[in-house]
This record gives structure tokens, sequence and C-alpha cells, in this order.
């Protein structure tokens, strides 16, 4: 038996042997959970990125506050959260040139509303596209299947057995 080993995505003790040991020495269920949270980490730095780009945070610094709002969206996935975010950009420049907030607390909860709202949009959006996406393949598919639709049942061509059942008299 192996030496067991904690992987990093899940949490649970794991056969070294079975499981994925990346560069930086953690250990994965599988190199797809590690290339998955490497994806989703890159995504979450372009999410911090143009935030930054859009509020002209100092110090290229997002607060906390805005980290946190930002997390408690990530089950639409940083992806969606970022195209999202990109589409409420002129909404967002808008309300901060224009609105009056009273605490920091109050504009990252009004912007993440703003950004939280559109990134389901897209996620919405995009599960459509998923869907109509496999439907025009299953009906490719079903398409691929040869039917020949000119033949009647006069065309077939009749098989006569009786010279087979005359012998037996």
């Amino acid at each position: 038996m192996a030496r067991q080993v904690r992987c990093h995505d899940t949490g649970l003790l794991a056969d070294k042997e079975v499981s994925f040991k990346a560069a930086d020495g953690k250990y994965y269920s599988s190199e797809a959970a590690f290339n998955n949270i490497r994806e989703e980490q890159e995504w979450r730095n372009k999410t911090y990125e143009l935030l930054i780009e859009i509020c002209k945070f100092k110090n290229d610094y997002v607060p906390p506050v805005y980290k946190r709002e930002l997390k408690s969206y990530a089950d639409f996935g940083f992806e969606n959260i970022y195209l999202g975010l990109r589409c409420a950009r002129n909404n967002i420049e808008w309300v901060l040139e224009t609105k009056d907030f009273k605490s920091e607390y109050a504009e990252a909860r009004y912007i993440s509303t703003i950004i939280r709202s559109n990134a389901e949009k897209v996620a919405e959006r995009r599960k459509k596209d998923e869907q109509i996406k496999k439907q025009q393949d299953k009906m490719i598919q079903q398409d691929e299947i040869p039917v020949d639709t000119n033949l009647t049942y006069k065309d077939k061509s009749i098989i006569d057995i009786s010279s087979y059942l005359e012998g037996d008299d």
C-alpha cells in the first residue's frame, strides 16, 4: 500500500501513486483537476486585473470586500464573472462617476450586484448556447444515418421460396 497524501483540490486522503503531483509539490486527485483549478485561478486573476482597471484602485490592490463578494459568486465560474464584468464596464464607470457612496462597503456591494447580474446573464446565455450546440450535433448525427427514401414496398425484390417447400411432400 502506497503512502497516503492529502489532495489539494478535494482535501481527501489518496494514495501517492494514484494522485497527480504538480510542480509546486502539491498533490491533486488528477491532472485534469489540477488544470481546472489552474484555469480558474487564471480567470480570477484576469477578473481582478480588470476590476483594478475599471475602479482605478490604488497600488493595484483589490480591497478584500470586493474579493469576498466575487468569491461568493464563484458558482457562476470566474470566466463568466470576468465576461459579465466586461459587459458591465460602462455601467460601473458611470456609477463610479455619478454616485456618491457613504462607504467603501456600500460601493462594493453596489458594483458587485451589477457584476453578479451580468455574470448570471452570461452564464445563462452560454448554457443555452451549449444546449443548442448539443441539439445541432445530435441532429447532424441523425442526418448521417443513410436512409434510402426512394424505395417502396413494390421495389423490394421478392424471393420465391415455394421451390424449397415442395420437396417435403
